[in-house]
């Protein structure tokens, strides 16, 4: 994306609009550290001090990104059979819990409102991904990759909706918009026969399952492009102070909850947006 920009808008703009690329993977990289801390530290660590969560992030961070990407998607091959069977658990002991009067009434918000409503997890799961780009031509077999990327974003939609309808159909439409995590919520209300219950962790191994993988192509794709900006040979040597810089910065980023709040329904939309749209034009630009 570099070498893209520099190519087209020369060396000084082309610099500018560089870094703004590579302010969103790295911006985001550092949101998600944030996140996962605080998930962990308010649901399950109580009195454990965030940073000591945070610093633990950062730690396998900074291993799987400093071996490269072939490590990172070889962990991931393992790993997502953990995932997928810890999901299925999930979904087949929720199943008993579900009312179907929590749906009810349908079709009650106007469409206008639910299209709103549906942009923030299309910009999560769909927009934001334009961050694989800057991996792309690092990939041996791109024709693949491609249809491995589109495969990817179905299956994640189908998990997506699959757990936000459980939500609404087991706790209902006003706890699902009312609780920070519906989904940790939802496997508290898992009671099978008195024996099986209390195994919300599960949503926990899933969060820092998929919330890992996430963080760890933002941070790459990050000093991928930053290596490329500074005519580096390579971006290991970025790896280190990159994530001190993230850890210092992930606590400071959002002052309290409404901040982000309002960070993740409005301002993240037309950020995202903005570079999406970027990328969309720099994409049909004439070669030079």
């Amino acid at each position: 994306m570099s070498q893209i920009c520099h190519a087209l808008f020369g060396k000084w703009i082309g610099t500018l609009l560089s870094l703004f690329f590579l302010s969103l993977p790295f911006l985001y990289a550092t949101i998600l550290m944030l996140y996962s801390g605080a998930f962990l530290t308010a649901q399950i660590f109580s009195n454990t001090p965030m940073v000591a969560i945070n610093v633990l992030m950062l730690l396998i961070l900074v291993m799987g990104t400093r071996l490269g990407i072939e490590t990172l998607a070889r962990s991931a091959e393992i790993l997502i059979i953990f995932f997928v069977f810890l999901l299925i658990i999930l979904i087949v002991f929720t199943l008993p819990e579900i009312k179907l009067e929590n749906i009810q009434p349908v079709f009650e918000a106007k469409p206008k409102t639910l299209l709103r409503t549906a942009v923030f997890p299309v910009i999560t799961a769909a927009i934001n991904s334009v961050v694989f780009l800057m991996i792309l031509p690092h990939v041996n077999d791109s024709k693949k990759a491609r249809h491995s990327f589109l495969i990817g974003h179905v299956i994640g939609g189908v998990i997506l909706f699959i757990i936000t309808a459980l939500c609404i159909l087991v706790l209902g439409a006003d706890q699902t918009a009312r609780k920070m995590y519906p989904p940790y919520t939802l496997a508290k209300q898992i009671n099978v026969g008195q024996v099986i219950t209390r195994i919300e962790v599960i949503i926990a191994v899933l969060w820092t399952i998929s919330i890992y993988f996430k963080m760890a192509i933002y941070f790459y794709a990050a000093l991928v492009g930053l290596a490329q900006l500074l005519n580096l040979q390579d971006y290991r040597p970025l790896v280190l102070p990159s994530g001190l810089i993230g850890i210092v910065l992930a606590p400071i980023i959002f002052t309290n909850i409404v901040w982000q709040n309002t960070w993740d329904t409005s301002s993240s939309i037309g950020y995202s947006m903005r570079l999406a749209y970027s990328c969309q034009f720099l994409s049909c630009w004439p070669e030079p």
